[in-house]
């Protein structure tokens, strides 16, 4: 998140649970230089967020919330704060995210790329997290400097008026950041993926809207609502990792087995 802000995609998905209990490679020197650095007697937050960059942008985000809990569960500058929240929501620890996150507007300096990493984290299915995404969305679009991520940001405001049943502050969204609508994405935008549905979605609600064509507004509603709920296979936005739902102890057990079986050959 130095050179160019946005760091929300990665180079790999997230590391399957079980590379990460024993690190190899390129991780394991990182792992090596995070060591070094916090038992330095200076500070080296901004180091440390350089290597949590790398370790998130190959998929090792567990490790660097592990790194962050080892260091005390805190964050000296904003770079740091940065990565280490772009860290739970790779993670898809959400709940921890909100809690982390949350706190953005109390951070100098915030980008926001960092915004729209903590909208990743509200439900779109519970009130007050719905409240509390269409507030970040605000704030932000209005408090930061816009990024490749306001195109994105936009939408999802709209999206939440709509869901809230604002259709006043829809229209006034949809007034405010017009130049955000009905347009393709540049190269470099982000954009959630589950997502994109609202780029042809909100110019035709707000068209309704404008036409007073109330049904065919409630009918796309619905489908904002309703047309786009993950399957239970797809709930943490993306598929399942293998064994991702096994309780460590069993895994503790199996290992203690194995070990058991070495340790007495028949």
């Amino acid at each position: 998140m130095i050179a160019h802000p946005m760091r929300i995609e990665t180079k790999r998905g997230l590391q399957p649970r079980t590379t990460t209990w024993l690190l190899f490679g390129g991780a394991k020197e990182l792992a090596r230089l995070e060591r070094l650095v916090s038992n330095a007697g200076w500070d080296g937050s901004s180091y440390r967020a350089e290597l949590y960059r790398e370790l998130c942008d190959y998929g090792y985000h567990r490790i660097v919330r592990r790194f962050w809990k080892k260091n005390g569960g805190t964050a000296l500058n904003i770079d740091e704060w940065s990565q280490i929240g772009r860290s739970l929501v790779g993670a898809r620890l959400h709940s921890e995210g909100r809690r982390f996150l949350g706190a953005w507007r109390e951070r100098p300096g915030v980008g926001m790329w960092m915004v729209a990493n903590y909208t990743l984290c509200l439900s779109r299915f519970r009130r007050s997290q719905l409240e509390e995404l269409r507030a970040a969305c605000q704030d932000a679009l209005c408090g930061l400097p816009h990024d490749d991520c306001a195109s994105f940001l936009a939408h999802v405001l709209a999206e939440a008026c709509a869901l809230l049943g604002d259709k006043e502050a829809f229209l006034q969204t949809w007034n405010t950041y017009s130049t955000y609508f009905g347009t393709e994405l540049k190269k470099n935008e982000y954009f959630q993926p589950r997502r994109r549905h609202l780029l042809g979605d909100v110019p035709m609600m707000a068209r309704y809207l404008q036409q007073n064509e109330t049904r065919l507004y409630r009918k796309m509603l619905w489908k904002l609502r309703w047309g786009s709920v993950p399957s239970a296979q797809t709930r943490s936005g993306a598929e399942r990792e293998p064994f991702a739902n096994v309780p460590w102890w069993v895994w503790w057990l199996l290992f203690m087995l194995v070990l058991q079986l070495f340790r007495n050959p028949q």
